[in-house]
């Protein structure tokens, strides 16, 4: 993957005002840092590119991940950003839908859990479309200095309830009985 194209999509304020912990400006070397961190949390953690084909090339338009989050003692966190070009075009729920079928059914997930910033609800809508249903909101730690405390929407989702989800929307892959 060329690191320039995270570095643009990244490179945006309203994109990183909806994330926890992306320097501004965001440059090659936050780039290269982020890929080498996230290569060594695998297998116990996943981060992957999302990407839209192109008539000439696929073209970087996100990530999604599930993280470890132990600053809540939670377990793991859908986690997921779009490059605002590409906001409103259903992406981050088709990739969601990928990562939560691979946490139910590879990893043999109970849970998953997945947040966002209260002035964010269309990640909210993400996460509702997804199947998460909200469990309150907390204060937590600081995007940035100019904003030391930020409110967030908390959200769960149960295997059970994603299993009844999937077989109401679409049914679950025929790998999902195994």
């Amino acid at each position: 993957m060329r690191n320039d194209t995270l570095c643009e999509g990244l490179d945006n304020p309203r994109v990183a005002a909806n994330l926890c912990a992306v320097p501004m400006p965001y440059r090659r070397e936050d780039a290269l840092a982020k890929i080498a961190a996230d290569w060594r949390a695998w297998p116990h953690e996943v981060s992957l590119g999302i990407f839209l084909r192109a008539s000439t090339r696929a073209r970087h338009v996100g990530g999604i991940a599930l993280k470890n989050r132990s600053d809540r003692a939670r377990g793991l966190e859908l986690g997921y950003w779009v490059a605002e070009p590409y906001w409103g075009r259903g992406i981050a729920v088709e990739a969601g839908r990928a990562v939560i079928e691979h946490a139910f059914l590879t990893w043999r997930l109970d849970r998953l859990h997945a947040g966002h910033y209260v002035d964010n609800p269309r990640s909210g809508r993400v996460l509702e479309r997804l199947g998460f249903a909200r469990t309150g909101e907390i204060s937590v730690y600081a995007r940035d200095e100019t904003r030391p405390n930020v409110r967030c929407v908390e959200f769960e989702l149960h295997r059970s309830d994603w299993t009844r989800h999937w077989r109401h929307r679409q049914g679950p892959p025929d790998r999902a009985a195994a």
